[in-house]
Formats: structure tokens, C-alpha cells, sequence
């Protein structure tokens, strides 16, 4: 499944000095419209009349103040794109109830989606792996976490890989 940005550090660690950061534009877009309409809201409050109800003030006032908030949230709030040399890197993320490092790789490097699929799990325990992929396929690598109380950690080496097999993987 796709993630938004939740690429664990531990699987770029080894590449930091050709990773970047940037803000999405789209997340940037957003804030700003959620802003404008929160104070059109505000403005349209101190002007409508006295003797409206005060339901529609109290309502008013709160989508004003909702959509402000949503804008900064969605302006600083939000985690910054990766980029790899320039070109977006977008994160992957899998959990399996088979807890054999071995199986699932040997299963990710046959492009077996069928068996992968049966061994998902649908809540978050057990074993993740997390993969990274640009468009090109100029980087493409996973690399495989156990769940040990409360945090995952990381389980053998990063694995790296072609296109067709992060392709696969990403289709899960």
C-alpha cells in the first residue's frame, strides 16, 4: 500500500547525501485555500446582521476557525516530500503476519503477489517491510521490520531491487 511520506530514516540512511526535502507544493496550495475560506467565513460573520440566529453565527465562527486551523496545520504541519537526485521518492508499506524474513523475500524477489497477498495482515504487528521507489526505478530497495514492543525495528539489511519487483510490490 502507498504511504505519504512514511519512509523510514533507516532506509535511506546510507544515501543521505543525494536525498532532499522539499514542501509539497500541493499540501502548500491547500493550507492556502483552507485559509482564505476560513477568513471569508470570518468576514461574512461581522457582517451578516445582528438579529440572525445563533446557530448559524456559532456554526459560522466554527468552520472560520476550523478551516484556518487546517491551513496551518497543512502548511507546517506537513511532512516534507523526499527526493532522490532530483526525482520524487515514493514510500511503500506492507504488513505480513508471517514473521520468516526469508519467506517474504524470497516471495518479493519471485514477484509472487499471490502468496504475498495471503500472508498480509490488515493491523500492524508482526513484521513490516517498507520499500522506497522513484519513478525511473533509479532507487528502489525495502527493507524489513519486526514489531518488538511498542516500536519496530529494523530486521536484516536493505535490500535493493529492480523496477519490475518494486513494481509488483507496489501493486499489493
Amino acid at each position: 500500500m502507498k504511504t505519504t511520506n512514511n519512509i523510514p530514516n533507516s532506509l535511506l540512511e546510507d544515501i543521505q547525501s543525494d536525498i532532499t526535502y522539499k514542501k509539497s507544493v500541493a499540501n502548500l496550495g491547500k493550507g492556502i485555500c483552507y485559509i482564505v475560506v476560513g477568513i471569508a467565513a470570518a468576514v461574512l460573520l461581522m457582517v451578516m446582521e445582528i438579529g440572525t440566529s445563533s446557530w448559524e453565527v456559532w456554526g459560522l465562527g466554527f468552520v472560520g476557525t476550523a478551516l484556518i486551523i487546517m491551513g496551518f496545520v497543512a502548511i507546517f504541519g506537513s511532512k516534507p516530500d523526499v527526493y532522490y537526485k532530483g526525482e520524487k521518492v515514493a514510500g511503500y508499506q506492507a504488513f505480513f503476519a508471517n514473521p520468516s524474513t526469508a519467506a517474504i523475500g524470497k516471495f518479493i524477489d519471485e514477484k509472487n503477489t499471490e502468496t504475498l497477498r495471503k500472508t498480509m495482515n490488515t493491523h500492524d504487528n508482526g513484521l513490516r517491510v517498507n520499500m522506497a521507489m522513484t519513478e525511473s526505478g533509479s532507487l528502489c530497495r525495502y527493507r524489513m521490520y519486526k514489531y518488538v514492543p511498542f516500536e519496530y525495528k529494523p530486521e536484516g539489511e536493505i535490500v535493493e531491487i529492480d523496477r519490475e519487483n518494486g513494481v509488483a510490490f507496489a501493486g499489493l
